[in-house]
């Protein structure tokens, strides 16, 4: 039975990743920041389904030093060894440069980029030959966006550690990847006034913002396929086609 962690896996694109892994026969390691409420709902829905004994959910606050130590330290078999480590935990900070600090910037590059990288080292010795480790970037991280430079320069950050890592991950035969999600149905962007959910949708060539499932079955193709090392990979709809 192949084994997977994925982090920010309550909600969202983590959530539907999950869930998709678990059904191709799977053991998952769920884990979320905060959201209790997501969390209890997620066990419920899983041991309804059926898959007590695949799952673990752990919390853990991956913008704290030290929180990937506390995720990490906090996996139970079969999860001493991995098949996959999907890195999607992620925050934002929106606003003009004026109005960051310093705190806010460094919660975010914690969150998104030394977590992430620091999980993939301690992971390192888990990881099973075959195995792959998929970083979740995104196409923020690629189009300049004045009102969430943490999070753009975070996510650049991740698109370029996914091909530095390869050659480290070399000689245990494991694959580097990213997949770059454009604008997803997510409760976050769900959130926002429809004005501005209607200019997004003006400069997608799909013209709507993809589903949750959309990216988690790219994301799935990734993980299943033997050759695909050290790409980073857009689903994005055709975002900035004009």
């Amino acid at each position: 039975m192949k084994t997977a962690l994925i982090t920010g896996s309550t909600r969202g694109i983590g959530r539907a990743l999950g869930l998709a892994l678990l059904r191709q026969g799977c053991a998952v390691a769920f884990h979320y920041r905060q959201d209790t409420q997501s969390a209890s709902n997620l066990e419920e829905e899983l041991r309804r389904e059926g898959f007590g004994g695949r799952f673990q959910i752990i919390q853990a606050d991956l913008s704290l030093p030290g929180g990937h130590d506390v995720l990490v330290d906090g996996l139970l078999p079969p999860f001493d060894n991995l098949d996959y480590l999907i890195l999607n935990a992620a925050q934002t900070a929106r606003g003009r440069l004026e109005e960051l600090s310093v705190e806010r910037w460094e919660a975010v590059m914690r969150t998104n980029l030394t977590a992430p990288l620091f999980l993939t080292q301690r992971c390192a010795p888990r990881m099973r030959a075959q195995g792959c480790v998929l970083f979740v970037g995104a196409v923020m991280g690629q189009y300049p966006h004045a009102m969430s430079i943490p999070y753009g320069v975070s996510k650049a950050g991740v698109h370029y550690l996914t091909r530095s890592l390869v050659k480290e991950f070399e000689m245990q035969a494991v694959r580097i990847n990213c997949v770059c999600p454009g604008f997803v149905e997510t409760d976050w962007q769900k959130k926002k006034p429809t004005e501005i959910r209607e200019s997004i949708e003006s400069k997608i060539a799909l013209h709507r913002f993809a589903r949750a499932e959309e990216v988690a079955e790219l994301c799935c193709s990734i993980l299943n396929n033997t050759y695909m090392n050290g790409s980073v990979v857009n689903i994005d709809g055709g975002y900035c086609y004009r």
